[in-house]
């Protein structure tokens, strides 16, 4: 027995063994499990630029390492080597930080439990849990002389309760604020006790001026990765602006357009030029570079070693497929600003935070297109948005096709009292309206959306309204600011309410934000919005009634929505009803729009080579009339 106490004490007071955290690994460390892209050892060579980054913690010098990078680039895995070091090698109390409890969880089963068991020097230390052990559950780990916990970032309770020595953040730019404050500052007081903490922030970036891993880098000593050039051996950086790829052209040079009058571009011919000496790098050049970099970098070191990197340093993005994500992406604000935070690792500024309601009805009359007596035959799907005011009911119907392009096919206001039946009967037979394309195809409006948030008692003729047509997807909504990080449709409902209705809550900050981003779009095509040349000018205003502020919570700045005083919004909240209708559809019927698009298109193919030469579509249906009262002028 005094043997055994001897041990265990020497074992607590004997200095961690002289070894880096990149050697251990690749000394113990196995990959395994369906996260795992290349199962087996893992060889820190293979990802050379993560050797200085896993080194950081092993070095009494650095109390804090950030990562700020793109996907692809083993984030993950090197937060489980530093994790599976501390727990072998220097063992301690320590916490891991997901951005939500259901993350927390999903790591802990499908990432840290597979490294536990697949690598022997960890499993012979990890405890296993026995029966009802609290000290061994999903969200806890003891081992001998610590123990691991994984955490919420939106519990405050976890960031600041006990002590931890070592605290590993993932994905930090997905943290909000909490009732108590800054989640970072939480994480530090958690390790404020001990004189040899860490702390570790990795993640991909958000937005400009308010994204924690942004700041996090700024702080630290800003190390890039430089490469040689395989032939001129110039240093550099590797950029976006330095990857080139060509352009489809006929035989006598002339350059080859599509059917919208864009050029056709080569994705497979894609290279990266160096700066210098303008040599046109394969992949294998590529790679053979990022083995000969090095970190530089650009401030003194004080403490908190910071690193940035983008998806063209990883060995599992080839510059065919950089480039294929990029052309694709930038056809949408939206998927662009996805590209920029995931592939080219940097932080997205928003070019504008309104529309210009002027620009939009230029646009609009020189268009001068009409919904009238068919509508476009690239409408796809349909869908409809209802909102409440004092006197009348809103309407709007919007068609969907390829890429999100949308079509504004009907806009009706329903003048009356809304605690009465009748605007809402004359709001009904509007939602069976069906509409003809111009191809002859005849649609209905497949789902709508009721904004439940009226004056008192109108909320129940809403949930009424949409309980009894449940059954033809018509959907009781209620809005409410959740950030611009989550998904616009909720992952499930509610049916807290008077009549027990199903109530989804929708995220208005994310739908009015890609509302005003596709609005910006001058060029017919991928994401651009169609409205009738018969529109006034107050419909349009009201695009302008909101603008994203920026303003300081606890001393964090946020991004949220201002209305201008006395101004009138309709407009803009029934695209963005409409736009969530659509995500609707995406979740709860697995629409998918291209698809839906291309099964059309091989539809009308297939029925015009089967129709006789002599044979003409059916008359198409008018819409119905819109009405042109509009109380803004």
């Amino acid at each position: 027995m005094l043997a055994l106490i001897r041990d265990a004490l020497c074992r607590a007071i004997a200095p961690p063994a002289k070894t880096t955290v990149s050697e251990w690994a690749d000394a113990n460390r196995k990959l395994s499990g369906p996260a795992a892209a290349e199962p087996g050892p893992w060889r820190t060579d293979r990802v050379p630029y993560t050797r200085e980054i896993m080194d950081a913690f092993s070095n009494p010098a650095v109390h804090t390492v950030s990562w700020m990078a793109a996907s692809q680039l083993a984030k993950s895995e090197i937060l489980l080597n530093v994790a599976g070091y501390f727990i072998a090698i220097d063992p301690c109390s320590m916490m891991i930080v997901q951005d939500s409890l259901d993350r927390a969880r999903d790591f802990s089963r499908t990432r840290l439990d597979p490294m536990i068991e697949d690598s022997p020097s960890l499993r012979d230390i990890v405890m296993e849990p026995k029966g009802r052990d609290p000290d061994n559950t999903t969200l806890r780990k003891t081992f001998r002389g610590g123990q691991v916990t994984i955490a919420s970032a939106q519990t405050p309770g976890d960031l600041s309760s006990r002590p931890k020595r070592v605290i590993l953040a993932d994905e930090l730019g997905r943290y909000e604020n909490t009732k108590e404050g800054d989640p970072v500052a939480l994480m530090r007081k958690r390790a404020s006790n001990f004189w040899n903490k860490k702390f570790g922030f990795f993640s991909s970036p958000a937005d400009k001026g308010t994204c924690r891993i942004e700041q996090q880098y700024n702080l630290g000593d800003r190390r890039k990765y430089w490469v040689p050039c395989p032939d001129c051996g110039h240093h550099q950086v590797l950029k976006h602006a330095n990857v080139v790829w060509d352009k489809l052209h006929d035989e006598d040079g002339n350059l080859v357009l599509d059917a919208n009058g864009k050029a056709v571009h080569l994705s497979e011919t894609a290279g990266y030029a160096c700066e210098k000496c303008g040599s046109v790098w394969t992949d294998a050049k590529r790679h053979l570079a990022v083995r000969c970099g090095e970190w530089r970098a650009e401030r003194p070191f004080k403490g908190h070693a910071s690193f940035w990197l983008s998806a063209l340093y990883s060995p599992w993005v080839s510059l065919a497929e950089y480039v294929a994500e990029f052309l694709e992406a930038k056809k949408l604000p939206g998927t662009l600003k996805v590209f920029t935070n995931t592939f080219m690792g940097e932080t997205w500024e928003e070019t504008g935070e309104t529309v210009d309601q002027d620009e939009l009805y230029r646009r609009v009359r020189a268009e001068n297109w009409s919904p009238t007596p068919t509508i476009p035959a690239g409408v796809a799907v349909i869908t409809a948005a209802i909102d409440q005011q004092v006197d009348r009911l809103e309407l709007e119907v919007i068609g969907w096709g390829r890429n999100k392009e949308s079509w504004s096919l009907l806009w009706v206001q329903i003048f009356g009292d809304t605690l009465l039946p009748k605007v809402w009967e004359e709001a009904d037979e509007l939602l069976k309206t069906r509409f003809t394309t111009s191809d002859g195809r005849d649609l209905p409006i497949k789902a709508a959306v009721v904004d439940t948030g009226g004056q008192e008692g109108a909320s129940d003729m809403a949930y009424a309204f949409c309980k009894k047509r449940w059954f033809r997807r018509v959907w009781a909504i209620k809005g409410d600011a959740k950030g611009f990080k989550n998904p616009v449709w909720p992952l499930s409902y509610s049916k807290r309410n008077k009549g027990n209705v199903p109530l989804f809550v929708i995220n208005v900050d994310a739908g009015k934000k890609t509302v005003t981003d596709h609005l910006k779009i001058e060029v017919p095509g991928p994401g651009f919005v169609h409205f009738p040349a018969d529109r006034p000018a107050s419909y349009f205003r009201q695009f302008a009634a909101e603008k994203i502020v920026t303003r300081f919570k606890r001393g964090f700045p946020i991004k949220e929505w201002h209305q201008a005083s006395g101004m009138p919004n309709e407009a803009l909240d029934l695209h963005g009803y409409n736009y969530a209708a659509l995500c609707g559809l995406e979740r709860r019927l697995r629409l998918d729009l291209d698809r839906e698009c291309d099964r059309i298109e091989r539809r009308q193919k297939a029925r015009r080579e089967s129709a006789p030469a002599a044979s003409r579509p059916a008359a198409p249906v008018a819409l119905p009339p819109v009405r042109p009262a509009d109380p803004y002028l």
